[in-house]
């Protein structure tokens, strides 16, 4: 009970996002600020897992423009930062793009 088992089915892998949906299994992207802060946690899980993922950050300015663009992920999540994207799959907030590195490391 608790722990799984080398032999069971990691449906991050397999193309299944954590609640049943199909995704576009591909690459995995961080967007945030400059600044050290909240996506600080979901980096840190990414490098601790071994996972490559593509780093956005973003200056005042150019998050200004960004969170108005609505066909861009940020403006997508209601202007929320950071934003954790997988392939098709997008999460944003700093503790659920966490959780989310986490069970895929």
């Amino acid at each position: 009970m608790g722990g799984r088992s080398s032999a069971a089915r990691d449906p991050h892998l397999e193309g299944e996002g954590p609640i049943g949906l199909t995704i576009d299994i591909g690459p995995l992207q961080i967007y945030h600020f400059h600044e050290e802060c909240r996506a600080e946690v979901t980096r840190a899980l990414l490098r601790a897992g071994d996972l490559p993922f593509e780093d956005t950050r973003y200056n005042r300015r150019e998050w200004e423009q960004a969170k108005e663009d609505t066909d861009g992920v940020p403006g997508m999540c209601f202007g929320c930062l950071p934003v954790l994207t997988h392939g098709d799959f997008i999460l944003a907030q700093s503790q659920a793009t966490a959780f989310y590195a986490a069970e895929l490391g």
